[in-house]
């Protein structure tokens, strides 16, 4: 991968979102073993007391959600651009390929007239000559 990478500059907010999608809506990383990846449950506060949750989750802070929806956002317009350019690569090697095989059909055409030239003086001078005699 070059250093110009699409996918490498965006890495943090890919990690980022990456990150929110291990941890779920309400989930934490498990800060004991301080290993990525692990989930623990999410309890609500009523709940460890053994009472039933009278509340529902808090709704997340309106910064989080447009920082949520501004890396969702640049996530799209990575991947739209990367898709842009990968297209564009196909079909960039597809006209490559073509010239390259036009050449070739070219430079086919080219020794199959010389060959049939060859064939055709030998057969004339076949005919028109008398035959040797040794």
């Amino acid at each position: 991968m070059s250093s110009n990478s699409p996918w490498r500059r965006r890495a943090p907010i890919l990690a980022a979102i990456l990150l929110m999608l291990i941890s779920g809506p309400g989930g934490r990383l498990d800060a004991s073993t301080g290993k990525e990846g692990e989930k623990q449950a999410a309890i609500h506060p009523c709940q460890e007391k053994g009472g039933l949750a009278k509340e529902a989750d808090p709704a997340p802070s309106p910064s989080l959600r447009q920082q949520t929806k501004k890396a969702a956002k640049e996530l799209s317009q990575a991947l739209a651009r990367s898709g842009r350019e990968v297209l564009h690569s196909l079909r960039q090697s597809g006209r490559e390929t073509a010239e390259a095989l036009r050449r070739s059909g070219q430079q086919i055409h080219k020794a199959w007239c010389q060959a049939a030239r060859k064939l055709a003086t030998k057969m004339k001078r076949d005919l028109t000559d008398p035959p040797r005699r040794e």
